[in-house]
C-alpha cells in the first residue's frame, strides 16, 4: 500500500471515532426518545389491531395486503372498529 492510501484510512477511522464518542445535545436525546416512544405506540396498536381489533384472519389478511398495495384503509378501518366497540345508549 502506499502512503496516500494508509493515511486516507487513518483520517477514516479517526473520523468514525469521533463520530462515535460525540455527545449528544439534550435536543439530540428528547428527540431519539420521541421517536422510540412514537414507535412503541405504533407497535402496541399494530398488535391490538391484529389480535383484538380485527375478528378473524380474513380480516387480518385483507387488512394488511391492501395496507402492502398503498390503499387508505386506516380511516375505514377506524370506522368499522369505531361501529363494533361503540356503546349505544
Amino acid at each position: 500500500m502506499n502512503i496516500i492510501t494508509k493515511l486516507s484510512r487513518w483520517w477514516l477511522a479517526r473520523l468514525q471515532k469521533k463520530k462515535v464518542n460525540k455527545k449528544l445535545t439534550r435536543k439530540e436525546i428528547r428527540k431519539r426518545k420521541e421517536i422510540v416512544h412514537g414507535f412503541n405506540r405504533l407497535y402496541k396498536f399494530v398488535k391490538w389491531l391484529n389480535t383484538k381489533g380485527l375478528a378473524n384472519r380474513r380480516e387480518r389478511k385483507s387488512f394488511w395486503r391492501n395496507v402492502s398495495n398503498g390503499e387508505p384503509v386506516l380511516e375505514k378501518t377506524l370506522k368499522q372498529l369505531i361501529e363494533r366497540y361503540e356503546v349505544k345508549k
